[in-house]
């Protein structure tokens, strides 16, 4: 299980590496962040579209703050999606499957498309 400042290297380091971007450049960020957005949008409203999904996890709160800080969008929150084409990782024992791979990109951009 990764730890706290694990956590907050990876985020320190992709952080730094999304600030060196050049602002008029098109950014997208795709990871598998192990984090749910959900559907509560509030605080988050640029960043989590109206369709969110799941209940947020202990990474949740990392992506959004990075999100929010950086001026980015989780793509895929945007669209309504059946849910075999938005779950991304599905337990091996049975149970709920969820999405926590994301594509984030820059609010600057205000065209998305599914």
């Amino acid at each position: 299980m990764i730890d706290f400042e694990e956590k907050e290297q990876f985020y320190t380091k992709l952080d730094y590496v999304v600030e060196q971007c050049p602002s008029r450049d098109m950014l997208l960020v795709l990871c598998d962040f192990n984090a749910v957005t959900s559907i509560d949008r509030e605080g988050f409203r640029d960043c989590i579209g109206p369709h969110g999904s799941g209940t947020r996890n202990s990474n949740s709160s990392y992506l959004l703050d990075f999100t929010k800080l950086l001026k980015l969008r989780i793509a895929g929150s945007w669209f309504q999606q059946p849910n075999i084409h938005r779950w991304t990782w599905y337990p091996n024992i049975g149970g709920v499957a969820k999405e926590i791979d994301h594509i984030l990109v820059s609010t600057h951009w205000k065209i998305l498309q599914n």
